[in-house]
């Protein structure tokens, strides 16, 4: 044996040599472990490394002990290596994890979706249990249950390249430009760095599987009724579509316009919206022009281009018969006034008869005015209800019935003299050609003149004129209105 390398004291140099030698090889590898014994005048006690076959050499030459002794040498050494445990196994990555799909945009795609888009984006975690390792994926996308045939069959990232566990993401044009038609099925899997694979995830679908796509519109798509050019038709009249069909996702919708316009750009334009049925039935006018035309989508949001317009002409509007006349008065000390009707044609009053609604009080101001184009009057009232306690109440009559209630317009104001009670702060008129109502009120408050709409069913919220040209701070007391003939025009005039 050669001499120490990492000792002063030079075995070698001694010129005795080894009698007693120990070898321990080293279970974790081929390096064989030498303990020695020198004879002499003087005992060494060494250990060397040999570093296995394929380096062919020794290190780490130690003497341990040098001392006198007498007689023989004895083998008074020894070595031993401690049991290790085999190293565990590595692990294999955990499978993917919190599946999604989107589309190119990243707008959410449900599962089991009809989509008209041909691109997707899959999404899904990545994971490992040991730490520090890098991963790839393995993404298959197929129109087969078990992917026996896969459109996309990618690994990425591509060549050397590895990912950082957490969330990622691939988008199909990675392989090809769009999908075609077809119910489709995706899955994952993962692959660390040491070759170790997950299994494949695709858990998340619907009815088996996970989109659909289809890309064509439906067909079959005509206007049925009414006929082009057809005249005279009711403002009852219905349009009516033909069905149309589709051969993949189905669930088809209809989008009827009507217009008087042939570019469908009037002010009194009307649709449908999206619905299931192929009529629909818009409200219309008498003596006018229309024109029509319709479109259909189907669950994917394909959509047909409209059909060729349609054009009809509604018929002339009927004689209008006036309602018969009206005469409402007070009924001395009750809550609600009398009226009476004069029957059309006829010379002589009708009885009279109750049912307007109640109104708190004493009744000491009226006005009814009644509608230039419908069986529709208002009637307004101011009451005394007390001290202090002037009421501005408002009802109805449609189609010869009274309203079940009355509106309280004003409460609480001013009695005396002067006072509200000495005025009538109200009146009420309809415009002449749309037939809607306008009814104006006093509250007491100075520079102000409050006023609602009716449409022909109902009152309209609240509405002011604050700041009105009194050229004072001044109280509207009182208020007269007439409608313009021919117009929808209407004046008033108030004292203040």
């Amino acid at each position: 044996m050669s001499g120490t390398e990492n000792d002063s004291l030079d075995v070698a140099a001694t010129g005795d040599d080894p009698y007693v030698i120990a070898l321990a090889p080293d279970p974790s590898s081929d390096d064989i472990w030498a303990v020695y014994q020198t004879y002499g005048s003087t005992v060494y006690i060494c250990g060397m490394r040999w570093q296995g076959v394929a380096t062919g050499s020794w290190d780490g030459g130690k003497v341990f002990r040098a001392g006198s002794y007498a007689g023989a040498p004895y083998e008074n050494f020894s070595i031993a290596y401690g049991t290790y445990p085999a190293p565990p196994p590595s692990a294999p990555p955990d499978t993917p994890s919190n599946l999604a799909q989107y589309l190119s945009d990243w707008t959410p795609l449900s599962w089991e979706t009809w989509t008209k888009y041909q691109v997707i984006r899959a999404s899904f975690t990545l994971s490992d249990p040991e730490s520090g390792e890098q991963l790839k994926y393995n993404i298959q996308f197929s129109t087969h249950s078990d992917f026996s045939y896969c459109y996309i069959n990618s690994t990425q990232p591509a060549g050397a390249d590895y990912l950082s566990e957490g969330a990622t993401n691939f988008i199909t044009t990675v392989e090809v430009a769009l999908l075609p038609e077809g119910t489709w099925y995706w899955r994952v899997m993962a692959t660390d760095d040491e070759g170790l694979s997950s299994s494949y995830a695709s858990s998340n679908t619907a009815n088996g599987y996970h989109f659909r796509i289809d890309v064509t519109a439906p067909t079959g798509l005509n206007n049925v009724s009414p006929a082009d050019n057809s005249t005279d038709l009711s403002i009852s009249t219905t349009l009516v579509c033909s069905s149309a069909s589709d051969g993949l996702s189905g669930g088809i919708e209809y989008y009827f316009e009507i217009s008087t316009t042939s570019s469908f750009n009037g002010l009194d334009d009307k649709n449908s919206g999206w619905q299931a049925d192929t009529s629909y039935s818009p409200s219309l006018s008498y003596e006018t022009t229309y024109y029509w035309h319709v479109k259909a989508k189907d669950l994917a949001g394909n959509e047909t281009s409209f059909t060729t317009a349609w054009k009809f002409i509604t018929q002339q509007a009927p004689p209008f018969t006036p309602p018969d006349m009206m005469l409402v008065y007070s009924s001395g000390t009750l809550n609600y006034p009398w009226f009476r009707e004069i029957a059309q044609n006829t010379t002589y009053w009708g009885s009279e008869q109750s049912g307007i609604p109640a109104m708190n009080s004493e009744i000491q101001h009226l006005r009814l005015k009644e509608n230039p184009v419908g069986d529709e009057r208002i009637l307004m009232t101011g009451i005394n209800a007390g001290t202090g306690d002037y009421e501005i109440w408002v009802t109805t009559w449609i189609d010869g019935n009274w309203a079940n209630s009355a509106l309280q317009l004003a409460d609480a104001l001013p009695t005396g003299n002067p006072g509200m009670d000495d005025c009538r702060g109200f009146d009420v008129a309809f415009e002449d050609q749309s037939g809607e109502g306008l009814i104006c009120y006093t509250k007491n408050v100075d520079d102000t003149i409050y006023y609602r709409i009716w449409n022909g069913s109902t009152f309209s919220v609240e509405y002011s004129t604050a700041g009105l040209p009194t050229g004072n701070t001044l109280t509207p007391y009182w208020i007269k209105m007439a409608r313009r003939p021919g117009y929808d025009d209407i004046a008033l005039i108030y004292l203040a």
